[in-house]
């Protein structure tokens, strides 16, 4: 999931990425030759050409995107499935998914590309406000606060409930939607224990974020709560207020008012938390085992 902060037209903006770069997620944007670094936790700096200009990121399983000033969007790493050809036009927010991407224009419509196995490229021809893209299903808000998803459907993450809704938010195998009075909805389920749903905190949020089987909320205040799988301790979040929440496969990050990142969970060879980049970011995305920020 992507999130805006702070004021694009002045803050000069650089892109760090860490963690697996297996597919070259965390490497250089296709503007030139890749970076030869293949390591798994060295943070890369995306190209100079790029790196100035850069306003949305989003991380998907092995790729990565992101949106620049112009509208444009660009895709770097895994496209086996074709989740990096970017078609052109003005957008203002990109997702990724687990193997494809989605786009927001301008003007609400929206573009899918990549694989489209389970119909998760299949767009309704209708205008949103926000997406979000999960393994094999995407979601859209619409104006009037109706959720849209389209996709794999094997739990019931495209079961989207009656609205009207202020966000979504997709996981795995499950997808969040806040409704305007701050409680929770949760639709979805995966095997084998079905925690993704359930243990939903009966509290007011502000904001959400979905990993591969767990989520987190933001309150008000900005504190943080969890749910779902702790199998890597992606339910042991930092204290403190934050503004910013994203999540991964296996580990979650919060941006606090003053740009400072933490992350939690995930930990092993090639996690996302070894050697984030220090600095003040404006936008975090978290992938598979990779993150991408803007600082």
């Amino acid at each position: 999931h992507t999130r805006y902060i702070g004021d694009w037209s002045s803050d000069v903006c650089s892109s760090d990425l860490w963690g697996d770069n297996r597919w070259n997620q965390v490497g250089n944007p296709d503007f030139g030759e890749p970076y030869s670094i293949m390591g798994f936790t060295t943070p890369i700096m995306a190209d100079d050409r790029l790196r100035s200009s850069l306003v949305r990121v989003g991380a998907g399983e092995r790729h990565s995107c992101a949106v620049d000033l112009a509208g444009d969007v660009v895709c770097w790493g895994n496209n086996d499935e074709g989740q990096c050809n970017a078609p052109s036009g003005a957008f203002v927010e990109v997702a990724g998914g687990g193997s494809h991407s989605i786009a927001r224009r301008s003007d609400g419509s929206i573009a899918c590309w990549g694989d489209n196995t389970n119909g998760q490229c299949n767009a309704p021809g209708v205008t949103f406000v926000q997406i979000a893209a999960g393994r094999w299903h995407s979601l859209g808000l619409r104006g009037n606060g109706v959720v849209r998803c389209w996709g794999n459907n094997s739990y019931g993450q495209c079961d989207a409930p009656s609205g009207p809704f202020v966000e979504v938010a997709a996981g795995a195998y499950h997808s969040l939607g806040p409704r305007p009075d701050g409680s929770v909805a949760c639709w979805g389920i995966s095997t084998p224990d079905g925690l993704q749903c359930a243990n939903v905190p009966d509290e007011a949020f502000s904001d959400l974020a979905c990993g591969e089987n767990h989520s987190v909320a933001r309150t008000a205040n900005g504190e943080l709560m969890c749910w779902g799988w702790n199998s890597h301790d992606q339910l042991v979040p930092p204290s403190g207020s934050f503004s910013t929440i994203t999540s991964g496969w296996w580990h979650s990050i919060g941006l606090r008012s003053n740009g400072e990142l933490v992350q939690w969970g995930w930990r092993g060879p090639g996690g996302s938390l070894e050697n984030p980049p220090a600095g003040r970011y404006l936008a975090v995305a978290a992938g598979h085992y990779h993150s991408v920020g803007i600082v």
